[in-house]
């Protein structure tokens, strides 16, 4: 057995056990603020309401969290993240695994949205926000690893130029290449960042600025996760 399988074993039997945990957490918190609707002369009657409102909403985060670390047991298993309902409670990546071919790929809103979940600490080190901005699905031949990495090295990159930024991830295809868009949707330090990240990605010009009149858009980068990196 391999140190990658043993791991992968591991994590995805400490997720399911951790599912569990959160399961308990948040039926009994459920219960306990239903008793609580019931009686109104309880004191502090709002506050432990509002708490209990508080532990749901975490339950919750841990579900999405226990969703992403599901997801890189799974590719360490099989090294393939397919499409999947991960935000909802108790719901893994479905479809983790190779596909037909004996080829790994990813799908790329899942790797975004799982790659925002467990990365905000590291955002929130350097005064940023991260967002992922749902999208059709759109399948690509970079392992999860491999697009996770690249991820990572935009959030360095714009955390070494100062950080202060919010940054928007949404998957896409471009010019027939499958990528993530990276927006520096505000902050004031987005000049800087928006300098920093021009060596590393390729930036966008007004284009999808123009199909979105709707929203005020910021600094927009293309990053390719296959072949070479396009216009």
């Amino acid at each position: 057995m391999s140190d990658t399988t043993c791991l992968a074993r591991l994590l995805s039997s400490a997720v399911h056990d951790l599912r569990n945990v959160l399961a308990v957490v948040r039926e009994s918190s459920g219960l306990t603020a239903d008793l609580l609707r019931l009686q109104e002369d309880v004191p502090k009657r709002d506050r432990m309401l509002s708490a209990l409102s508080e532990v749901q909403a975490q339950v919750a985060r841990g579900a999405l969290l226990a969703s992403a670390m599901d997801l890189l047991a799974e590719c360490g298993a099989a090294g393939k993240a397919g499409s999947g309902d991960a935000g909802k409670d108790g719901a893994g990546p479905e479809g983790a695994g190779q596909d037909e071919t004996g080829e790994e790929g990813c799908e790329l809103n899942l790797v975004c949205q799982m790659f925002c979940c467990m990365a905000q600490r590291l955002a929130r080190a350097s005064v940023m926000r991260l967002e992922h901005v749902a999208k059709d699905d759109v399948d690509s031949a970079a392992s999860v690893p491999a697009v996770l990495a690249a991820l990572l090295r935009v959030l360095d990159t714009a955390a070494e130029a100062g950080g202060r930024v919010t940054l928007k991830l949404s998957a896409a295809v471009r010019h027939k290449q499958e990528g993530v868009v990276v927006e520096i949707a505000e902050g004031d330090n987005a000049e800087a960042v928006a300098a920093a990240l021009d060596p590393l990605l390729v930036r966008i010009s007004g284009g999808l600025q123009k199909l979105m009149v709707w929203r005020k858009q910021g600094t927009l980068f293309f990053l390719p996760l296959t072949g070479e990196h396009g216009s």
